[in-house]
């Protein structure tokens, strides 16, 4: 087998299921792009995109490109002229390459014309748009689009998947119970229908720019609701686990004084490195009868401690409401210095936030791993200041200016492609700041860094048995 021959084998592996799978190859394509052999890779790259036929895995494909935008080799306009399958979201990520937006507008006929008032949707066609099959958003955004404009979106999506199907055929469903261990097992994948779902998602609001006067702004908005990833998180691959979390793959605890030794210990291991902890939301060591999952927060406290419950909910209040303080685009996320009011607890103790939640709308599916798990970013309260995110391998890097001040880290764990319904994923992420940085970016009068932790722990007495669950919580002066 020669070289061509193995890149196109890694080129059709992207229709790999499992988007951790996906996102290994994407990286992996990348590489090659801006390898000594990238020459060869070009070529066969935009051979493969030009005979993609779904907008969706289109979408996908042009990941590795953007991972390489900055290979000399990578031009938008090759891109462009590969695609035989346009449309929004395309045009999205070219436009994030480019810098610039398109000249011609090529996905504004990619449609199948208006679905006829009275046409009977085939029911194989309505089976795809199943939220088994597609997540439950891109129907909701539908919908919420139809209520607002009258127009049928929802009929025109179905419309669209029955088209595709007669010119594509019965897409192959597979079997999502090949890749779980039983009932109480859980795991996303991306069979094929998910494409051509998420393919009349974008054709349907092709139809729309094009008959239904939809502004062009408004598409690209809803478009981004079924990116293959986020521009930034899919820049950022699990890594290494930090030297100082080592433990936590061969620990197993079910007592709160453990649990309190444990992360008495991870904080001094961590500032032996050199760093403050500031967030950890990871598993323990797994087992068939055991998962467990231990989040810590840090807290700026005044006065009395805090109670590690409430201060806990402070945090996932953050969480629920989707209160984040960053911005982002295609390189970077920004935090800004904030001023925001303290919370009172009943003991008289007073608290603000010293992490707050990374910006995570349209995440997509390839880092479906990393959404359970939160990554977080700290709250800087000094004035004008200003800390860069930056992505790489294995998380993101602080900076301020050109110092780097501390790290957001991703890593893997115990990795399987499912898990149990109630357990979280099987990979870690910790946010470590370097000590006088943080302590520039503090908010000072009198509060004090306090360290806040909550275990999940899941039990049962034979592997083939229900889980039981409960939780601890405690605090770290």
């Amino acid at each position: 087998m020669d070289e061509q021959h193995f890149i196109r084998l890694g080129l059709y592996r992207l229709r790999h299921p499992l988007p951790p799978v996906k996102l290994k190859v994407i990286h992996s394509l990348a590489e090659a792009l801006q390898s000594d052999k990238g020459e060869l890779v070009w070529k066969e790259y935009l051979a493969h995109l030009s005979s993609l036929s779904l907008e969706s895995e289109a979408a996908e494909a042009l990941m590795v490109a953007f991972l390489a935008r900055k290979s000399p080799l990578v031009s938008t306009a090759a891109l462009r002229q590969a695609l035989t399958a346009p449309s929004p979201i395309s045009d999205y990520i070219l436009m994030e390459m480019s810098g610039q937006p398109p000249l011609i507008n090529l996905w504004s006929k990619a449609h199948s014309g208006e679905v006829p008032k009275f046409y009977a949707i085939a029911e194989e066609a309505t089976a795809i748009t199943h939220p088994r099959i597609v997540p439950p958003i891109v129907k909701t955004r539908l919908t919420g689009l139809e209520e607002m404009s009258g127009y049928p979106f929802v009929r025109q999506w179905e419309y669209e998947v029955e088209r595709l199907i007669a010119r594509f055929g019965q897409p192959a469903t597979g079997s999502f119970e090949y890749w779980t261990e039983g009932s109480g097992s859980v795991t996303q994948v991306i069979p094929r229908p998910c494409h051509y779902a998420r393919s009349a998602y974008l054709r349907t609001l092709s139809l729309a720019f094009d008959k239904w006067g939809m502004p062009e702004d408004e598409v690209y908005q809803e478009a981004a609701y079924v990116i293959p990833g986020s521009l930034i998180y899919t820049q950022m691959p699990p890594g290494e686990r930090p030297s100082w979390a080592g433990r936590l793959a061969s620990t197993q605890v079910t007592e709160e004084t453990d649990c309190s030794t444990l992360v008495r210990a991870l904080i001094k291991e961590c500032a032996d490195a050199g760093d403050t902890l500031l967030h950890l939301n990871s598993p323990l060591q797994r087992s068939e009868v055991f998962c467990a999952d231990l989040r810590i927060a840090a807290c700026y406290t005044e006065g009395p401690s805090a109670n590690p419950k409430m201060a806990m909910r402070m945090h996932d209040y953050f969480l629920n409401k989707y209160i984040t303080f960053a911005q982002e685009d295609a390189d970077e996320m920004q935090i800004p210095s904030i001023a925001i009011q303290p919370m009172q607890f009943n003991n008289g103790a007073r608290a603000l936030p010293a992490i707050a939640p990374a910006p995570m709308h349209n995440i997509g599916y390839l880092t479906t791993d990393l959404i359970p798990r939160f990554p977080h970013l700290p709250v800087p309260y000094s004035e004008d200041t200003v800390i860069n995110a930056v992505p790489a391998a294995g998380g993101l890097t602080l900076k301020m200016g050109d110092e780097a001040i501390g790290y957001l880290n991703y890593w893997n764990q115990q990795w399987k492609a499912s898990h149990p319904r109630d357990a979280s994923t099987p990979c870690g992420v910790s946010l470590v700041m370097k000590k006088e940085p943080l302590e520039n970016i503090a908010p000072g009068h009198g509060y004090r860094l306090q360290h806040f932790w909550e275990l999940t722990i899941l039990e049962r007495e034979e592997s083939y048995s229900d889980w039981n669950w409960r939780i601890l919580h405690g605090s770290i002066e």
